[in-house]
Order: C-alpha cells, then structure tokens, then sequence
C-alpha cells in the first residue's frame, strides 16, 4: 500500500481568488492616494493664492503708511508728487495711486516717487522712481504708467483694484483677485493710516 504524504499549500482556485482580492484592495487604495493627493494639490494652491494676496497687502500696507515722510521734518506735508493736491494722490476712477516719502539710503538723503495700479491683464504695477531731494518732483501725469508687475499672473490674477480716500488718513484699498490655477477668488481690504 502506498502511504501518500500530505501536502499543505493552496489551490488554483484559491491563489486566483486571493490574487483578484488583492488587485481589488490595490485599486481601492490607489484612489484612495490619488483622491488625498488631488486634495493636498487643492489645499496648496489656495494656500498659496492666499498667502501670495496677504504678502501684496502687507507690502502696499507698509510702503503706503509712509506716504509724505520727511526725514528731517522740515518739509512735512511737501513729500509729493508735483500737481497733487495732498501727498496720496489717487486719480478719478480710483485705481491709481500715487505718493511719495524721504528715505535715507548709504547716508544719501532722497526721495521715492511710487504709484500702484491695476493694468488690463489683471496685474498689479509698482512705478518707483527714486531721486534726490534737489531735484523737482515728478509729475502727475506720469503716475499711473511705466513701472514694472509686482504680482505673477500665473498664480493671481486680481480682478478688482480700487482707492478711497474720502476719510483721509486713513485709506481704504479694496482687492480682488481670482487663481488662474484652481479658479479660487478672494478679496481683501486694507484700512491703511497714513503716519505722517
């Protein structure tokens, strides 16, 4: 009689089940990780919509509550464009503002001449031109051209820029801007105090 020696392992039919279980469970979890890196994607890009339209705020902020600085204080209230009537000038359809402060830059006392507006590709532009305290002060009319894009297109668009200066000191700037990338919008108002 033949002794027959048991043998432990799996069937056919058990390794293709357990094979067609595994690719199911493979499927589930890559969705899974390609949802939860979509999502990560989402999260970034507004993250960075975001933090891009409160670094442009807080420059504008910054820069702005200089408007009309004198170093020495002896031409306090003077620090202005030539032909603006105050020293933040913003034009008729308040999407142009411009101003001007004394800095001291390696001992050397100037001026900056700055204006900010919105073009028609959405993008902000900073004009800054900087000179000494000899020279005569700029002129109006060229506020609200030249200068160079101080926002990346690519990344934010804004779709809205206004001024208002009806309870000057104090400035109202009001942004708009909209994600060319995940389509986000948002929106922000800075309440700037001039200090000078």
């Amino acid at each position: 009689m033949m002794n027959r020696i048991k043998q432990y392992g799996m069937t056919l039919i058990e390794l293709m089940l357990a094979c067609a279980m595994g690719a199911v469970l493979l499927m589930v979890l890559s969705s899974v990780f390609a949802s939860g890196l979509n999502s990560a994607s989402r999260i970034g890009l507004q993250l960075s919509f975001d933090s891009q339209l409160h670094d442009l705020g807080q420059f504008i902020r910054a820069d702005l509550r200089r408007a009309g600085f004198s170093l020495e204080g002896e031409n306090a209230g003077t620090v202005r464009w030539a032909d603006a009537p105050q020293t933040v000038y913003v034009s008729a359809t308040q999407d142009c503002i411009a101003y001007a402060y004394e800095l001291a830059e390696g001992g050397i006392e100037k001026v900056r001449f700055s204006s900010l507006y919105l073009n028609e590709e959405g993008e902000l532009k900073l004009y800054t031109k900087q000179q000494s305290l000899a020279e005569p002060p700029k002129n109006i009319a060229s506020a609200c051209s030249g200068g160079e894009v101080i926002t990346v297109s690519s990344e934010m668009l804004l779709t809205g820029f206004t001024v208002d200066l009806a309870q000057f000191p104090l400035i109202a700037v009001v942004m708009s801007a909209r994600s060319p990338v995940s389509g986000a919008q948002d929106s922000s108002q800075l309440n700037v105090a001039v200090l000078n």
